[in-house]
């Protein structure tokens, strides 16, 4: 376990938890457990520790590196330092280079490496995304998040949460998930200028989760859609899934959204087990405001998505 978070209490609480900026150790919950601390109690002497670097200064790198080599797997813990207000304000997204310089330094090694996040908004990542075989987003956990994360590490916990925002791959292009399609437009006049690290709604788990047999009960409709999803857990492994459906509007009076999340439920699957899920879109879930800032369900064709499936489904107005 190496990174300026691996055994840090306030690289888990950030600011406005025990103290404004959060900084001050002598004030921590007493009790607690980092992350590298929850993994000790877990596997004993099997795990080891070395810092590596502090939030923007190499520490003792070439240490971290000598016990990764005896070491199985390497869980890096990377993040900022917790910061609020006009004291937490940046000018540059990038992750510090020192920690950075870890990663490639363990990188070398060849062995199984994992990131743990902890922030409190996405740090550019884009150049080390390659060199890890996991990556856990654990933004500031609070008190608990040692054990948590110690745990979801081992398995004993399987991840479910999802992207409640778009992780961008770029310090300067930080295009939302509902974008209009004229931000999808690169330089070269093609569509691929968004190109996020991560989606929103993007996560994963230890289950191997699919979706299939996306259907509308009608594709004219005038008052609401009834859309039928099956989700199934195609593995041994119980999970949780967020199951996120979005609209896209295709035509409008003023430029419409790419994507905008409609409806979502969170269910449990156990192994092997599938499940249909239901939702019931009204036309009040597709309106969108006009230039008189009042809402408005345009007649014409909507997108209905889940996952890389799609329904084109389409909306009269009968007044």
């Amino acid at each position: 376990f190496t990174g300026v978070g691996a055994n840090s209490l306030n690289a888990l609480n950030g600011a406005w938890t025990h103290t404004w900026q959060g900084v001050e150790s002598r004030f921590n919950t007493k009790g607690k457990e980092t992350i590298y601390e929850a993994a000790s109690r877990m596997i004993g002497k099997n795990a080891t520790f070395s810092s590596g670097t502090s939030y923007d200064t190499v520490i003792n790198i070439e240490e971290s590196v000598q016990k990764a080599k005896l070491s199985d797997v390497i869980v890096v813990c990377l993040g900022e330092m917790p910061a609020t207000e006009k004291v937490g304000d940046i000018k540059d997204l990038n992750l510090p280079r020192a920690q950075k310089d870890l990663v490639i330094a363990l990188s070398k090694l060849n062995k199984p490496m994992i990131a743990v996040l902890l922030h409190s908004r996405p740090r550019i990542i884009s150049d080390i995304e390659p060199l890890f075989d996991g990556i856990f987003d654990a933004y500031w956990p609070g008190d608990e998040g040692g054990r948590a994360i110690a745990e979801t590490i081992f398995g004993d916990n399987n991840p479910s949460g999802k992207l409640p925002f778009t992780y961008p791959r770029y310090s300067n292009d930080l295009v939302l998930y509902d974008h209009k399609r004229s931000e999808k437009n690169d330089k070269n006049f093609g569509a691929n200028a968004f190109n996020p690290q991560w989606e929103f709604g993007f996560g994963l788990s230890y289950s191997k989760i699919e979706y299939s047999n996306l259907t509308v009960n009608d594709t004219l409709f005038t008052d609401s859609v009834l859309v039928e999803v099956t989700v199934k857990n195609n593995s041994d492994i119980d999970a949780k899934e967020s199951v996120l459906l979005f609209s896209e509007d295709l035509v409008a009076t003023i430029t419409p959204c790419v994507n905008r999340l409609r409806a979502f439920d969170k269910i449990s699957l156990k192994a092997n087990e599938q499940k249909i899920v239901k939702f019931t879109i009204k036309k009040e879930d597709l309106s969108y405001m006009e230039n008189d800032y009042n809402w408005v369900t345009g007649e014409g064709d909507f997108l209905i998505k889940v996952k890389d499936m799609q329904q084109k489904v389409v909306y009269k107005n009968m007044k």
